[in-house]
C-alpha cells in the first residue's frame, strides 16, 4: 500500500493510519511500475494512467501522447 504524503509532520512507532479515500480514477503502483518498465504499450493501463488523478499532470500528459501516438 502507498500513501501519498498531503500534510508533512512526524510519525512514531504505533501510531495510526487512517485510510480516508482512494480517487476514483486511481492506478496502483505495481501497475504504475508495470507500465513504466515492462508493459510500456499496454493499451488499458495506459489509459488509466492518463486519467490517474494522483499522477502528477507532466505524467498524465506523457501518457496521453503516448496513447496518442506521440510518446
Amino acid at each position: 500500500v502507498y500513501f501519498r504524503v498531503i500534510k508533512e509532520g512526524w510519525l512514531e512507532a504505533g501510531m495510526e493510519f487512517i485510510h480516508l479515500s482512494r480517487p476514483e480514477k486511481s492506478l496502483t503502483v505495481s501497475e504504475l511500475f508495470r507500465l513504466r518498465s515492462t508493459e510500456k504499450n499496454n493499451v488499458e493501463l495506459l489509459k488509466k494512467a492518463a486519467e490517474a488523478e494522483a499522477l502528477p499532470e507532466r505524467l498524465r500528459t506523457k501518457f496521453q501522447e503516448t496513447l496518442a501516438g506521440n510518446g
